[in-house]
């Protein structure tokens, strides 16, 4: 699946049977959600705080908040992928979205998701 942005929804299951290639987001922090893919992930930034994402090949995201676990994980430590890069996520995030008061939930779920629906971007 080859897309712009791609986004769970509270209490729902998403199953990819392939790649998911987002050219900008994968947002995955719902509660009661699950993300898995038997193929590769790769976006700019993934936002998975809480809700981590289950891949079976690689995982490969520039920023992120979450991380990616193998199918079938034993030692999440040992085995999670995590971003490229260490740059807090509020700082590549649009304005309209990002929450600098929080560290701990960077992002406005709400607002990024009507964003994301009008087809605007949620990246600086």
């Amino acid at each position: 699946m080859r897309c712009t942005a791609f986004s769970g929804h509270y209490g729902k299951c998403s199953f990819i049977d392939g790649d998911l290639i987002a050219s900008e987001v994968i947002l995955n922090a719902y509660e009661d959600s699950r993300l898995v893919i038997t193929g590769d992930l790769k976006t700019k930034l993934f936002y998975g705080e809480d809700i981590w994402a289950e891949v079976g090949g690689t995982a490969d995201f520039e920023y992120g908040e979450g991380y990616c676990l193998p199918i079938g994980w034993r030692d999440a430590a040992r085995q999670l992928t995590q971003a490229r890069r260490d740059t807090p996520v509020h700082r590549v995030l649009h304005p309209d979205v990002a929450d600098e008061s929080s560290p701990v939930r960077p992002l406005k779920t709400h607002e990024a998701r009507a964003r994301l629906s009008r087809g605007q971007s949620i990246l600086r």
